[in-house]
């Protein structure tokens, strides 16, 4: 029986969705160093139906993610193409841009605590729009803290990614292993899909 410890947060970092052309596609990843932590949260109602004195049957409704990364530090460029902030020609950032939709994603690692063998998972969610930090700051002490900030998500189904059942995905993860890695390993150059054909991997 598997025993895994998940541990670690690297890797974090975005991509656009460009909708210029009739099927969207996304840019170029771009690396966001400084990300602390990470949490997804999974909601999926469910509706009874409820015959004969008894329940008939149970519909269960789509999965919605919420997100949220802590990071240390945003650069302006992340403001500007997801958190709705514009560039003078003075270099003064004002809150008067557009949001863009972009996936962003992250590595974990994984140790198994029966073997020892340590491996590394790729998450994905597909498409969000991102809602700005909170700045907090306090005066300097003896110490100087790095401030959290801690960017929200909201996500939904992707209108372009599909799984090999043309099924539209808003969440996917993938572990690294022998056979995919070379495939694996471009995930800093282009965004990973369910769809690509990876050399030697079962599926």
């Amino acid at each position: 029986m598997e025993k895994k410890i998940i541990y670690g947060n690297d890797n974090f970092g975005y991509a656009l969705i460009d909708t210029s052309e009739e099927t969207p596609e996304f840019s170029a990843p771009v690396l966001m160093p400084g990300m602390k932590s990470s949490t997804i949260e999974v909601e999926e109602n469910s509706t009874k139906i409820h015959a004969d004195n008894t329940t008939f049957a149970i519909i269960t409704g789509e999965k919605v993610r919420t997100c949220e990364a802590t990071v240390t530090y945003i650069p302006e460029s992340y403001y500007t193409n997801c958190l709705g902030y514009k560039a003078n020609t003075n270099g003064m950032l004002t809150d008067t841009g557009t949001k863009k939709p972009h996936c962003f994603f992250f590595t974990t690692n994984e140790l198994n605590a029966v073997t020892g063998e340590e491996t590394q998972t790729l998450h994905y969610v597909y498409d969000v729009t991102a809602k700005e930090p909170n700045l907090e700051t306090s005066t300097v002490e003896d110490e100087i803290e790095a401030a959290d900030l801690v960017i929200s998500y909201e996500s939904k189904r992707s209108d372009f990614v599909k799984d090999t059942d043309g099924k539209l995905v808003g969440y996917a993860r993938i572990t690294r292993t022998e056979e995919n890695k070379t495939w694996f390993d471009t995930f800093k150059t282009k965004v990973l899909l369910p769809t690509d054909e990876v050399a030697g991997a079962g599926g």
